[in-house]
């Protein structure tokens, strides 16, 4: 073999190893970007806790990425008891109600999609409110996420 020979056979050896390098990283970048672009389609738990006398309460306030539902997923209420929830913003240290009209009647064992406008009206972060229905005291928890995936 030449020496002209054996230079051109390593240099399409290295060019053919780029090109195989180049094309398998082409799959972990689009991974990584999509675990990144659904970072809050992941579940927290949330737990509620009403006195008899009581007011709304809300889940810890989350970045919501975009403009799908936010997720419930009941899987207590006290004695079968039900509760009424629905989509909410958190902005400059206030809950603002984004749901437009649209509340749940939230039964356990359930899983509910949540109407909000949360981005489309300007905000970031998303909650879910929620308030007791009757006189008497009532104990809920469940898992949510501010986007639903």
């Amino acid at each position: 073999m030449t020496s002209q020979t054996h230079h051109t056979t390593n240099t399409r050896k290295r060019v053919a190893g780029a090109a195989i390098c180049a094309l398998l990283a082409i799959p972990l970048v689009s991974v990584t970007t999509s675990q990144v672009a659904h970072a809050s389609c992941t579940d927290s738990s949330f737990s509620f806790s009403w006195p008899i006398i009581s007011d709304t309460q809300y889940t810890p306030a989350r970045y919501k990425d975009n403009t799908s539902y936010v997720y419930l997923n009941a899987q207590y209420n006290e004695a079968g008891r039900t509760y009424v929830a629905w989509a909410s913003a958190y902005s400059n240290g206030s809950y603002i109600d984004v749901s437009d009209g649209h509340s749940y009647e939230i039964r356990q064992g359930n899983t509910y999609t949540l109407t909000n406008y949360v981005r489309e009206w300007g905000y970031t972060q998303a909650s879910i409110g929620a308030r007791k229905i009757g006189p008497i005291g009532l104990k809920a928890n469940g898992l949510w996420s501010p986007d639903y995936c």
